[in-house]
């Protein structure tokens, strides 16, 4: 298992989040690009309440591309 350096070392980043033909929803901090895309999603993440409730703005949902990138 490859553990990235800046893991270890405690440095934490900004990063923005951007869903495809949204634009940017926010931005998470952490140490790496994979914590980032797992914080995104548990910040962001949709959930069937979300889609009950008619939420739909800044969120994240099943078949939507995404990514992070250093902000």
């Amino acid at each position: 298992m490859q553990i990235e350096t800046s893991a270890l070392s405690g440095r934490m980043l900004e990063y923005r989040v951007i869903v495809a033909n949204v634009g940017e929803i926010g931005s998470v901090t952490e140490c790496n690009e994979g914590f980032a895309r797992c914080a995104a999603l548990h910040k962001y993440g949709a959930d069937d309440g979300d889609l009950r409730s008619g939420t739909m703005r800044g969120l994240i949902f099943e078949d939507d591309d995404f990514f992070v990138m250093p902000a």
